[in-house]
């Protein structure tokens, strides 16, 4: 006669499998009891899909779930990406002006990934504003990363345009000074130094200075020693004349 009450207990595993990862994320175990002389096999029970943030149901391992598994089976359950699960990620743009209390514009960059990327952004081509009397300075961080953490601030700051101011008007010349332009080294003579000729209507000094007051006063002046060179001509002219006559009288009287 049959003893039902002789009995075992056999089981078989679930596991389930994330694409990309080594080892099964859950495993459950279902188990039966039979009665001891049963053949060991299990009725294979309905299987509840786990809900992974970013992944979704994808396959069974074996493909078709069969309705019975043997003692100690495996049935795995794979999941797969799951594109349509995303959020959504910023970073901020902030344009400051030299001096101001606050942002003078702002900007949010935002970008669309799947919902298990790293909260990373790409770094977008910021447009620098125009601003009257400023110009752009740098960044803030000063070199430009290619990628920012979510929430991440970049600042844009501006300067003061500098007023290219000239340093003087360019032609003119210097008051008081003449100064060479170009030859050898420059020489710089002040009015004060030229000595000028007396201007037409000034009164004339008629003060008289003795020649022996005078240095090189017994130096001949202009004038003297054409006069000199006129009388010693005359005077060898009349010399050479009467010499003439001489000579004739004594030819005439032998």
């Amino acid at each position: 006669m049959k003893d039902d009450s002789q009995t075992k207990t056999i089981s078989y595993t679930v596991e389930h499998w994330v694409v990309g990862e080594q080892t099964a994320r859950d495993t459950e175990t279902v188990s039966e009891t039979k009665w001891v002389n049963e053949p060991d096999t299990l009725t294979v029970q309905e299987i509840t899909h786990k809900d992974y943030t970013g992944y979704k149901f994808g396959s069974y391992d074996p493909e078709t779930l069969p309705e019975t598994i043997a003692k100690d089976g495996v049935i795995k359950v794979n999941y797969v990406k799951d594109d349509s699960q995303t959020k959504t990620i910023s970073y901020t743009v902030e344009h400051w002006v030299v001096g101001e209390q606050a942002a003078r514009d702002t900007e949010t960059v935002s970008e669309t990934k799947w919902v298990n990327d790293p909260d990373i952004l790409m770094v977008q081509e910021i447009t620098h504003k125009s601003y009257s009397g400023y110009r752009f300075g740098n960044y803030n961080p000063e070199q430009l990363p290619e990628t920012i953490a979510k929430d991440g601030i970049i600042k844009v700051n501006y300067v003061k345009t500098s007023s290219g101011g000239s340093s003087g008007g360019g032609g003119g010349s210097t008051p008081g000074r003449v100064t060479p332009s170009e030859g050898g080294p420059g020489v710089t003579i002040m009015p004060e130094d030229v000595p000028l000729a007396q201007l037409p209507g000034s009164p004339v000094d008629t003060t008289l200075i003795d020649d022996g007051e005078i240095p090189l006063a017994g130096l001949p002046k202009t004038g003297q020693s054409s006069v000199k060179s006129t009388l010693t001509m005359m005077m060898s002219g009349i010399f050479l004349v009467l010499t003439a006559m001489s000579k004739k009288r004594k030819e005439e009287d032998s």
